[in-house]
């Protein structure tokens, strides 16, 4: 009879004193977006950004991490409205306009959401409108510029 109760001890010390073995999600805590230029980039040129994640489980630092992509500066109306879809594959910004652009990554914080969905209008507006976040609702988001000629 007690070595029956074995196993039951062991999964609650387990899921109690070890987070790693107790189930518990890993999140996504912040990113960060690898690319871009401080010199002028000529026209037509292009630029690869990546994103790498910073998680509160190991692993803790994955690059790539999924990531959805939007981007800013003159003359361009930002598409998508807060639908989000995550890839691991570089984005490729071309330098069509002279300005300076922001280009956004952002991602659910859980690692297990859905590839595609929406992030709620004020958490976008935050995150990838305004950038005066770098989380908020389940959400992290991250920038970068680059600068064209």
């Amino acid at each position: 009879m007690k070595l029956k109760s074995i196993p039951v001890a062991l999964s609650l010390l387990c899921a109690l004193l070890l987070p790693g073995c107790g189930g518990q999600d890993r999140t996504l805590q912040s990113m960060t977006v690898d690319g871009g230029s401080t010199t002028a980039v000529p026209r037509n040129a292009q630029v690869t950004f990546t994103a790498s994640g910073q998680f509160d489980m190991a692993p803790m630092n994955v690059n790539p991490v999924a990531a959805s992509w939007a981007e800013f500066g003159p003359g361009i109306d930002p598409v998508g409205g807060t639908a989000y879809s995550l890839s691991t594959q570089p984005f490729i910004f071309t330098c069509f306009l002279p300005g300076t652009f922001t280009v956004v990554a952002f991602a659910p914080a859980d690692p297990k959401a859905a590839a595609t969905g929406t992030v709620p209008q004020q958490v976008y507006q935050d995150l990838v409108g305004s950038r005066t976040m770098s989380a908020e609702g389940g959400f992290v988001a991250a920038t970068a510029q680059v600068t064209c000629q």
